[in-house]
């Protein structure tokens, strides 16, 4: 389950994850959170449809699946690990970045819902005992002092300052860097957190279904993302309800049937009575 999976302290670069892609997992080899991030060359030569799809439509199929999930970033298709190269100002970036996508949501995603993890990735090569040092040195780092309070530059395709400004770094000091997995999480939704948006009340409390940044609602179906029209969320909501309460709507009818029967039975009861006093 993505809400209990202990997080690894690191991943070697090339190894295949030990699962696949399911209803829990997904994997993805690029960090475009949103439409407006998907580069110009990532749109096909014909048409003006985008080749590759936004990180959100998985995040909201899990948010809608109630059961959660998570998105591996920097993983691809077959399992396989590659990473990407991170400095701690891009880090920053990505989580302002997946904050604003939430932000946009409706309703709006609370920060509890989900987390994020930056895990290190090392090549085979890698020592152990430099591999040590340099977990050391992650867990220490810290966002410089004259970057504290800068804004990121969102929902864009183009490079962020912080982009361009680690690349800078990296040329000056002639540094190899650190490759991540990005693991965006997505809890699975408690109806007994009161932070949790609902719908209904007392024994019919269900979650809500989300919208992502552009209205659009999507659902997780073993491995794939379905998007649903308004008729389908009806049906699927229709079933929800009967699936998850029709025992206790069965049991509250025949307890409305026995009632009717009692007052029924007490009706006749009282006529009876009426109708002897009468012949009497």
């Amino acid at each position: 389950m993505a809400s209990v999976r202990k997080f690894r302290k690191y991943y070697t670069k090339g190894d295949i994850l030990p699962f696949e892609e399911d209803n829990r997992n997904e994997f993805k080899g690029h960090l475009n959170l949103c439409k407006e991030e998907i580069p110009v060359w990532a749109k096909g030569k014909k048409t003006e449809r985008s080749t590759r799809k936004p990180i959100s439509r998985n995040l909201n199929a899990f948010l809608n699946s109630g059961t959660g999930g998570m998105v591996f970033l920097g993983v691809v298709d077959d399992g396989k690990i590659l990473g990407f190269m991170m400095t701690v100002l891009q880090r920053d970036h990505f989580v302002k970045a997946l904050d604003d996508v939430f932000s946009r949501y409706k309703p709006k995603v609370n920060p509890h819902q989900y987390s994020v993890h930056f895990t290190p990735v090392f090549n085979k090569a890698t020592s152990t005992e430099e591999i040590g040092e340099r977990l050391v040195r992650i867990e220490r780092e810290e966002m410089p002092a004259m970057y504290k309070g800068r804004e990121h530059i969102l929902r864009d395709s183009n490079f962020c300052w912080c982009d361009k400004d680690s690349v800078a770094n990296l040329n000056l000091t002639s540094s190899e860097g650190q490759e991540y997995v990005v693991e965006v999480v997505i809890h699975p939704w408690d109806p007994s957190d009161p932070r949790n948006p609902s719908v209904g009340q007392g024994a019919l409390k269900f979650q809500p279904y989300y919208s992502d940044e552009d209205g659009r609602v999507y659902f997780r179906r073993q491995a794939s993302v379905v998007q649903y029209s308004l008729t389908s969320i009806a049906q699927v909501t229709k079933q929800e309800v009967k699936e998850k309460y029709g025992e206790e709507i069965k049991r509250l009818q025949q307890q409305c049937q026995q009632l009717e029967e009692e007052r029924a039975a007490r009706a006749s009861n009282s006529h009876t009575d009426s109708s002897s006093q009468c012949s009497s």
